[in-house]
């Protein structure tokens, strides 16, 4: 038998989410992306989350700054009590990942929704930092450039080798090679530390790429982008 909402949200989601904090900068008052990531939810079993699904880290980033506060998570919380109840506790763990990705939906789909969704998604990445720079930037380039662990962190959670085919090793490769052609001055610099950064704005142009097919398929299954997820009902 699972544990309480209340006992879920009043109390093991406060102790995850300072443990969490406490690995890496524990003085920020928010988790950044790998730190959501390495939550142990076994307590909340009433209402297991699958944090590496993209729909999920919409819904839970409130503020579309990519900062996840404590409040976030407790906000989170109701609306996982709420989704449970009203499908009778019946698979909680697909029909939450449903009703997440029809929000996401619901938001992308709309005037400018995929710009939103770009910028939402590449401020994640840059503020993916442990360090005090959200961001690197090298004197003798310009552009911001973001780490080897960042893009290993994007591969995971937009799901780049079940849906593309294209392991991290091949993909890392592809981002330096986008990298070396929107900077053409790199070309040439076979410096290690060269060798560990790309462009945040091939990471940007893949998440433009990732949302646009996104919408496509959504629509060719017959989504409406004007649909309300509250009220829709699963069938």
């Amino acid at each position: 038998m699972g544990h309480s909402y209340s006992q879920i949200s009043d109390q093991f989601i406060p102790e995850e989410f300072d443990r969490c904090r406490a690995l890496y900068r524990k003085e920020r008052d928010y988790l950044v992306l790998d730190q959501v990531l390495q939550i142990q939810n076994t307590n909340w079993e009433s209402f297991a989350v699958d944090f590496t699904h993209i729909g999920t880290l919409w819904v839970l980033d409130r503020r579309k700054n990519g900062k996840f506060y404590l409040e976030d998570f407790k906000e989170f919380a109701a609306l996982c009590k709420m989704i449970d109840d009203l499908y009778r506790k019946s698979d909680f763990i697909s029909k939450f990942k449903a009703y997440c990705t029809l929000v996401l939906w619901s938001s992308v789909a709309k005037d400018l929704g995929i710009q939103k969704f770009v910028r939402w998604f590449t401020t994640v990445l840059a503020n993916n930092t442990f360090n005090e720079e959200a961001s690197v930037r090298f004197p003798k380039y310009s552009g911001v450039f973001l780490s080897y662990d960042t893009v290993k962190t994007m591969h995971q959670i937009l799901n780049i080798r079940e849906s593309y085919g294209i392991p991290f090793q091949d993909f890392f490769a592809m981002c330096l090679k986008a990298t070396r052609e929107k900077d053409k001055s790199i070309v040439g610099d076979e410096s290690e530390e060269m060798e560990e950064y790309v462009l945040i704005e091939v990471l940007s142009d893949f998440a433009k790429h990732f949302a646009t097919g996104f919408v496509n398929l959504m629509l060719e299954l017959g989504f409406d982008p004007d649909m309300d997820p509250d009220t829709y009902y699963e069938g």
